[in-house]
């Protein structure tokens, strides 16, 4: 859990500075339950997204009202977004230096122009690991 708050309020960061008409639709989509849980426990204090993940049982509890239209989310590079949004961009860095190094130095990315729903990806992004 170290570090979850500095991510919370740097994800948060990111999502009050959206335009409000993509505020109203963006969701943050947390690559582990680690990374959910930090936006789950913390965000709503710090103005953040709803959070979903299809991480462990994060995945059964879906989408929620997530349309995938904007989406944030964590990884170190922008190559593995192309082929399910036609735009990535770096918005901000998560940086914590008690942090996991798993969990340090991330790129905080906003999605947009998803190139399918996001119901019908859904089942191909769970993983158990």
């Amino acid at each position: 859990m170290f570090g979850w708050r500095e991510m919370a309020a740097a994800v948060s960061s990111v999502y009050r500075d959206l335009p409000p008409n993509e505020r109203a639709e963006a969701v943050f989509y947390a690559p582990n339950y680690g990374e959910a849980s930090a936006l789950t426990v913390y965000g709503p204090a710090l103005g953040g997204p709803p959070t979903i993940s299809a991480h462990n049982s994060y995945f059964l509890w879906g989408t929620g009202a997530a349309s995938g239209a904007v989406v944030i989310t964590l990884g170190r590079d922008d190559a593995r977004f192309g082929d399910a949004f036609g735009d990535a961009r770096a918005a901000g860095r998560v940086e914590s230096r008690f942090a996991m190094p798993y969990e340090n130095g991330l790129t905080i990315w906003v999605l947009r122009q998803p190139r399918a729903p996001i119901a019908e990806v859904w089942p191909r992004l769970r993983h158990y690991d």
